[in-house]
């Protein structure tokens, strides 16, 4: 039998024994397809919809589309309020890094900046992720191969194509802007920088100062992109270093000097991000969704197949490292390590960080993070496994069997990926693109709306079109018509988005009434109105008045007994179920009362034929109606 360890570690298969041109071309070919995936929508949309304005292509690309003034706003050099006049540039945002790239590229080639920053991205999460797998030991076809097929596949917001393996949902990378599009770039470029510095220290020299540079300001860039996943590899890192310390493979010293400079240009980086959270208003933070919570919690949910899923891969990891110990194979074994030390701290993420904090938000984003961690373990995993035969195999069988050629093996994995990476282009170009609904079909007062898209573009040319000397605000309850107009439109909105504003928790809520009672509301119908779910999170208070088994803003005899049955049996994930108390509805009732008439400066008024708009319009006496179409009607100040 052949000497196994004699096989190379990062050789595992035929066609990659050998490099040269049929691996480059291989790769080529691979780039091809995943540009050609990245640009899918795009060109699709520019023959589904030759006569849509790019920027109504801008918009159908994702479903939050509250993202796109920030992207504007930080284009224009400013952090803080993004559409309302009075107040633009006030405060500072929630988060700055992980819309830096789409904003740099709109600044410069406008709205085409977002086709820039899809194609750029994509290739980025190709190159980097298949850089992974190398790392892991996976042969160099392979590990594109897989890279590639892995980023064709995500052609949903979330990258959720339905798939299940021991009841755990696949879940890896996804369009949606910026999480986890971009920060998951930054997630598997802290992952490599980390791999790459394992692979300096176990040849036993000082890891690369531009891989600690990039693990260290990635891991930074993540915090602000993803908290949830960062929270996750940043109890990885403090778990494994003692880890790496006492590992007899590796130089305690060059060790502890690695992490000591990693985390030194992490905190460098985090620096402007730590500065700008303390300068937030804690209303803010309360709008989030930020809640307190008892620090041992049990009622905190807990992903038991998430679990068990990692318990199949530790078992399959033991075989592997047994197997692996004939073949000399180290690195493999690390970057299994590192990998599920990631996917086991970001199981225990919400749990260790609501110990430490005794407080959360959002929690439903924690199982998320710990699935995409979990899977990248898997994939790794498998992959190494299926190495591991072909080498055993190899070995077994000797110089019985004529070696399979570099060229032909290159060739067959392309033509094998190529066809899912084909047909998920096809359907993200030619699916995606006949949309003709709301951007928010989680809204059931938008998706109601359908047809929408045809009215929404004749509004928005008609949009274009309005003219002033200074600058227009606008206001209307459709978020899609905001998102428009602060993103590509020529002036500001009078309504924020309570999600993503700035302003203090009194402005929003004096600007909705006012705006509410300009548009023919008396105190019963805003009362109503304000209590809809779509108006509380978009134009009230985002998170502020969430209400599940967990927790709700207000004791439960203050709620409804319709209200308090809904939040009893509401799980804990459910951060967004979003119920108004009576004691607020009150409190609200008097300010409506008290509020003069006054609209400030609104310019253009927009209301959607929707039933939540039924015989709502401003007063004609200063305003005249201007525009009208199956789907809108809009008004201009006299």
């Amino acid at each position: 039998m052949a000497d196994v360890s004699a096989v190379p570690v990062d050789r595992p298969f035929p066609a990659a024994t050998d490099s040269g041109a049929p691996i480059g071309r291989a790769i080529v070919a691979l780039l091809l397809l995943v540009v050609l995936k990245a640009a899918a929508y795009w060109l699709g949309s520019f023959l589904v919809r030759p006569d849509d304005p790019l920027s109504t292509l801008v918009i159908y690309r994702g479903q939050d589309i509250q993202s796109l003034p920030l992207i504007r706003a930080i284009a224009n050099l400013n952090p803080g309020e993004a559409g309302v006049l009075e107040w633009y540039g006030f405060g500072t945002m929630a988060r700055i890094a992980p819309y830096i790239p789409h904003a740099v590229l709109l600044a410069i080639a406008g709205p085409a900046g977002f086709i820039l920053a899809d194609i750029i991205i994509t290739v980025g999460v190709f190159l980097v992720l298949a850089r992974v797998f190398r790392l892991a030991g996976i042969g160099t076809v392979i590990a594109h191969a897989v890279a590639a097929l892995l980023v064709c596949l995500a052609t949903n917001d979330f990258g959720q194509p339905g798939i299940r393996l021991v009841g755990v949902e696949y879940l890896f990378w996804g369009l949606r802007i910026p999480r986890p599009f971009v920060s998951d770039l930054f997630n598997l470029l802290a992952i490599g920088g980390s791999l790459s510095a394992l692979s300096d220290l176990r040849l036993d020299r000082a890891p690369r100062g531009f891989v600690l540079f990039i693990t260290g300001v990635s891991a930074a860039l993540l915090l602000q992109a993803d908290v949830f996943t960062a929270t996750g590899l940043g109890l990885a890192f403090f778990a494994g270093f003692p880890l790496l310390l006492v590992s007899r493979q590796f130089s305690s010293r060059a060790a502890l000097r690695a992490a000591l400079v990693v985390a030194a240009w992490a905190l460098l980086a985090s620096a402007p991000f730590l500065v700008s959270s303390l300068a937030i208003d804690g209303a803010v933070a309360d709008r989030l969704g930020v809640f307190p919570t008892p620090r041992f919690d049990r009622r905190l949910p807990f992903e038991w197949p998430v679990a068990a899923a990692l318990i199949l891969l530790v078992a399959l990891s033991v075989i592997l490292e047994r197997w692996e110990r004939r073949m000399s194979d180290r690195g493999a074994a690390d970057a299994r390590r590192l990998l599920l030390i990631i996917a086991g701290a970001s199981l225990l993420a919400l749990p260790v960080s609501t110990a430490l904090l005794g407080r959360a938000t959002q929690i439903y984003h924690y199982p998320q993070a710990a699935t995409r961690a979990l899977w990248v373990a898997a994939i790794v995993i498998l992959l190494q496994f299926a190495t591991a035969v072909v080498r055993s195999l190899r070995s077994w069988n000797g110089r019985r069997t004529r070696p399979v050629s570099p060229g032909f093996f290159a060739a067959a994995a392309v033509v094998v990926v190529a066809g899912p990476c084909l047909v998920s282009s096809w359907r993200l170009a030619f699916d995606k693109p006949r949309e003709t609904t709301h951007m928010r079909t989680d809204v059931a007062e938008y998706a109601a709306l359908d047809p929408y898209r045809k009215h929404f573009v004749d509004l928005i040319r008609r949009l274009a079109a309005v003219s002033s000397d200074g600058p227009i605000v606008l206001g209307t309850f459709d978020h899609q018509v905001w998102s428009w107009w602060v993103t590509f439109g020529t002036g500001y909105s009078y309504l924020p988005d309570a999600c993503t504003t700035t302003l203090p928790a009194d402005e929003i809520e004096r600007r909705l009434i006012t705006f509410a009672r300009l548009t023919g509301m008396d105190r019963d119908r805003f009362l109503a109105f304000v209590s809809r779910p779509f108006v509380l999170s978009f134009w009230h208070s985002c998170a502020f008045y969430q209400a599940n088994a967990l927790y709700s803003r207000k004791p439960l005899s203050d709620y409804d007994a319709i209200d308090r049955r809904r939040i009893i049996r509401a799980g804990a994930n459910d951060s967004f179920q979003l119920v108004l108390p009576r004691s607020e509805r009150e409190r609200l009732a008097a300010i409506f009362d008290s509020s003069p008439l006054s609209d400030g400066q609104l310019d253009v008024v927009v209301l959607a034929k929707a039933t939540y708009n039924d015989s709502l319009e401003p007063p004609p006496e200063r305003f005249e109606r201007l525009y009208e179409n199956p789907g809108f009607t809009m008004w201009r100040r006299r």
